[in-house]
């Protein structure tokens, strides 16, 4: 229970599946397994998330820094801004869903973790 402030204000908490459910509540993750062999799967899954958001985040600067104002200026035909437009949230969404396709993130009998 002392727990709970802690883990509330950390970047990342991490709870056992023994603890109180107001612990696991309070985590960001919850061990199910007995002990910490998981521990390393779940750091590799954040790291390979986090370069996910930041692919992401340089996809969206690329295109609204340099895609919106020549759309904006006339420089290109709408179609071929509408075309940019959609490489960009396509690429996004093509990143995302290699992700979720990622056995990472995927149980060992192929679900996705709850």
């Amino acid at each position: 229970m002392n727990d709970n402030l802690a883990l509330t204000q950390s970047d990342f908490g991490i709870a056992c599946k023994k603890a109180a459910k107001l612990t696991q509540s309070c985590a960001d993750a919850v061990i199910v397994q007995p002990g910490i062999s998981p521990l390393p799967r779940l750091l590799a899954l954040a790291d390979r998330f986090r370069a996910l958001v930041r692919r992401n985040l340089v996809f969206a600067l690329i295109y609204n820094v340099v895609a919106l104002p020549v759309a904006a200026s006339g420089m290109v035909s709408p179609l071929l801004a509408i075309g940019a437009m959609l490489l960009s949230s396509g690429s996004i969404a093509l990143n995302t869903w290699l992700m979720s396709n990622n056995p990472l993130t995927r149980s060992e009998d192929g679900s996705f973790p709850s």
